[in-house]
């Protein structure tokens, strides 16, 4: 088994199960301890309705970098199914895949109504209680309180963000998402987060301590201030002491640098045996100056300048429009912008269509949102805005490389299947290669 066979199998499941994942996975997770006499290492579990991809690669990168042995979990994948598997700075191997694949098929057989998630769940369980690591970075599928993820059992995890998600299941109000997904911890356990807005904060500060789990908001005692393109510098209490730590990022993004001090407090908490102060500062600095990612204020050419990053919420428009307002002051924006139909796609176009005047629009493969209707909902927000409508995404892709004016800058947003779409037809990549689930 192989590539595409592995999502073949997974996709035998429903994407979602029914019932109680909870409980299901609760016994699948002991079929797998017992089987390999083996219990997991401690978990950083990371949650939030967007950034959780980036603080774990961030994670990942920073506790390697302190000589731990890390096993990392993360969705989606975005070229290969084993992308959501890493062990030690790697992506599992097909050989490894198969073997675990293989032996949790027998267990999720037993669990009736089990979804493909938690398939994918079990098996990143299986594969790490196969190797010797001392960390595990666990990205959250949707929310917390009952995520198939919650079985690893952390007690120290991260909140980078909340918006309107997932509502049909997480709940219609900010405060219940937050309330969802600070349950990733057990009772007891710490959450650190920060930079979210109000009212958020004081509510789950106020949760938190009613249902035993600790609120960090270490914005609080951060102070992180941008130095034009390549430099950022960062100011945050370690150990009861200020350090102060100038960083590089690979990525301009602003969320970056917000997002490595979360994790730096994060694994502050977990009391790693010889690892002083000045060594997490190292570490997290050597993390942003090196963590590469797909997708996030990714370069994608230099020339016509053409930049993607993900934004499938409200608060990631936000985020990307933040970030080319301090790097792009003065220069020419075009949006170009696919955005699925099952998101928030008005509130997201109405920050577009307030920041930027040019659009390049177009509807990706998987749940694209039809063009058109983004021409119109764009041209309702601002009425004086240059909106295109492409079906063809290579007649896109040609309009693009075409730009010859030096002051434009194309930024791709939307959501991944969009951005996904238009990176790999930009870069020749074919699309027939992708599959999502």
């Amino acid at each position: 088994m192989e590539g595409s066979s592995f999502l073949d199998f997974v996709e035998r499941y429903p994407k979602y199960g029914k019932g109680l994942a909870t409980l299901r996975m609760r016994r699948g997770f002991e079929s797998l301890k017992t089987l390999h006499a083996a219990e997991f290492p401690p978990v950083i579990h990371v949650v939030g309705s967007n950034g959780k991809g980036s603080t774990c690669h961030i994670l990942e990168t920073a506790l390697r970098h302190l000589g731990r042995r890390v096993g990392m979990f993360t969705s989606p994948h975005y070229h290969s199914f084993n992308e959501r598997f890493r062990i030690n700075g790697a992506d599992v191997s097909d050989e490894a895949l198969a073997v675990s694949i293989d032996t949790v098929v027998e267990i999720a057989d037993q669990l009736p109504g089990i979804g493909g998630f938690e398939v994918m769940t079990l098996i990143a369980a299986d594969l790490f209680l196969r190797e010797p690591l001392d960390v595990l970075v666990i990205e959250a599928g949707v929310g917390g309180r009952f995520d198939a993820t919650r079985a690893f059992g952390g007690s120290v995890g991260i909140l980078t963000s909340v918006d309107l998600e997932h509502t049909e299941i997480l709940g219609d109000s900010l405060e219940a998402i937050a309330a969802d997904k600070i349950d990733i911890v057990k009772p007891g356990g710490m959450v650190f987060t920060g930079w979210i807005d109000d009212p958020v904060p004081a509510f789950a500060a106020a949760y938190g301590e009613l249902n035993q789990r600790r609120l960090i908001d270490v914005s609080k005692t951060t102070r992180i201030a941008g130095k034009g393109e390549s430099e950022i510098d960062v100011s945050t209490t370690i150990g009861g002491e200020s350090h102060v730590m100038t960083w590089r990022p690979v990525s301009s993004a602003d969320y970056l640098a917000r997002n490595a001090v979360l994790g730096l407090h994060a694994v502050e908490a977990m009391n790693l045996p010889d690892v002083t102060t000045r060594d997490l500062a190292d570490a997290f600095s050597h993390a942003v100056n090196h963590v590469w990612l797909i997708g996030r204020f990714e370069t994608l050419s230099e020339a016509p300048p053409t930049i993607c990053d993900f934004a499938h919420t409200p608060a990631a428009a936000r985020e990307v429009v933040a970030t080319c307002r301090r790097l792009f002051a003065g220069k020419r924006v075009i949006g170009v912008v696919g955005i699925s139909h099952d998101k928030n796609h008005a509130e997201m176009l109405g920050v577009f269509a307030e920041a930027w005047g040019e659009f390049l629009v177009f509807s990706a493969r998987h749940k694209g949102m039809d063009a058109t209707t983004l021409e119109a909902e764009i041209r309702a927000f601002n009425p004086d805005a240059a909106v295109r409508a492409f079906d063809d995404i290579g007649d896109l892709i040609e309009r693009v490389k075409a730009e010859i004016d030096d002051d434009a800058i194309f930024m791709v947003t939307g959501g991944i299947f969009s951005v996904m779409d238009f990176r790999s037809a930009f870069l020749g990549v074919p699309l027939a290669d992708f599959r999502f689930f």
